[in-house]
């Protein structure tokens, strides 16, 4: 009885741990439906993700849900904000070799940058980004 308790924990661990995991990006989905329509909720939304990341542990997620923090503050006119959460996000990526992420972060560096008339920084960044993405077949129009 004891044996089949604990195959019944283990499973019900595994199933947990992905249906997290599922919910996270069914979250980040939501965020990016919602951010420029309803931004309060789609804060929500990254929030709840971030929490949940927090709690599983899973790294590659925070650094994903950092990055849409980034992104939230960013468009809402918070530059400071937004390379704070970008910054925290890219440590992340690093750590995990994150290559989505590194290019997603770069960019939006590259853009604060640029919003901030810091022109030959910003270029740094987003080409670094460009780079990454291609290295890595993240870009689209390839």
């Amino acid at each position: 009885m004891k044996k089949a308790f604990l195959a019944f924990l283990f499973f019900f661990q595994i199933g947990y741990s992905q249906n997290s995991e599922k919910f996270v990006e069914s979250l980040i989905e939501d965020f990016t439906r919602t951010q420029y329509t309803f931004p309060d909720s789609s804060y929500y939304y990254i929030q709840k993700a971030v929490t949940i990341a927090q709690k599983r542990k899973n790294d590659t997620q925070l650094s994903n849900c950092f990055f849409y923090l980034g992104r939230y503050f960013y468009n809402q006119g918070n530059p400071v904000k937004a390379k704070h959460w970008s910054s925290k996000s890219l440590r992340i990526a690093n750590e995990t070799n994150n290559k989505k992420a590194l290019a997603l972060n770069y960019n939006l560096l590259g853009l604060i940058e640029m919003d901030r008339g810091n022109y030959s920084n910003s270029l740094q960044l987003l080409l670094k980004s460009l780079e990454i993405a291609n290295k890595n077949n993240l870009a689209k129009n390839k």
